[in-house]
């Protein structure tokens, strides 16, 4: 689906903000955990993934707004809205379903849904 996301986001139409990519900070690194992050600020210059740390790492050799480069194998998921309304966002859906449902409600309506 990373493809619905480049297609959005070279569209640039007006209504769709906010693109992000989710992605394993530390991978190539030879770490032995993973640090899933968003990264917004999202642009592509000769095929190479520009991004800014969207909030704070565990990491502290990073800190949030940091710009990184992001590798296409570290993505694990995309987002952005369209009118208000989140999309992608899959491993965030898969959290919602396993939320209590008070924070599940409060997530649904933040993106939209």
């Amino acid at each position: 689906t990373l493809p619905d996301f480049w297609a959005a986001l070279d569209a640039a139409a007006p209504d769709d903000t906010d693109f992000m990519l989710k992605f394993d900070l530390l991978h190539g690194r030879g770490l032995p955990n993973p640090e899933s992050i968003w990264a917004h600020e999202i642009v592509r210059v000769d095929g190479v993934i520009h991004g800014r740390l969207a909030n704070p790492p565990h990491n502290r050799e990073f800190k949030q707004r940091d710009s990184v480069m992001i590798d296409p194998a570290a993505i694990d998921d995309w987002a952005f809205f369209r009118s208000g309304v989140a999309h992608g966002h899959h491993v965030t859906r898969l959290m919602i379903e396993r939320a209590p449902p008070r924070v599940a409600r409060q997530g649904r309506e933040a993106l939209g849904w």
